[in-house]
């Protein structure tokens, strides 16, 4: 299985405040990339274990966004995380652009369609925030007024 993971870019930004947590408090505006996309593929794993490999080679292992997501979605669902997790990097690194944030989502929507009967889509949602502020815009990449730390989405309408 495989999954096209999105850039985003924020065409407004506006910060309020710092938090006591580190976090930001942010009203901003996501606009969906769908041309830069990364490719999350998750396949079982022949030993059982969970393992993230990417084409960014030092993006590869247990440190990776997508790793915390599967243990996290199998954690939450009671499955073992037997996978292999590859990622195909398109998004350039450390850009602004969500890659990261994005391959995790798309890991949990991965996740979420080998398992259907184990999460629902409002426990992906609950998993994605506590992963990063800007995962939960990845579950549905549509232009959003995101506010709190990125979290609470609001769906705008946008004429080409």
């Amino acid at each position: 299985m495989k999954i096209n993971a999105p850039a985003k870019i924020n065409l407004h930004l506006r910060v309020i405040r710092r938090r006591a947590d580190g976090y930001h408090e942010i009203e901003t505006v996501f606009f969906p990339l769908k041309n830069i996309s990364d490719t999350v593929s998750l396949a079982d794993s022949k030993n059982g274990k969970l393992s993230v490999t990417c084409s960014v080679a030092s993006l590869s292992g247990s440190g990776n966004l997508c790793h915390k997501a599967a243990l996290a979605f199998a954690k939450f669902a009671e499955v073992r995380p037997g996978w292999n997790i590859h990622i195909t990097k398109r998004i350039p690194v450390a850009a602004g652009l969500g890659g990261g944030s994005s391959d995790a989502a798309a890991t949990l929507k991965l996740l979420l369609k080998k398992y259907p009967d184990k999460v629902s889509e409002t426990d992906i949602s609950c998993l994605a925030s506590r992963l990063g502020a800007d995962v939960p815009f990845f579950l549905n990449p549509v232009p959003s007024l995101a506010t709190g730390i990125g979290e609470k989405l609001k769906p705008l309408s946008v004429k080409h």
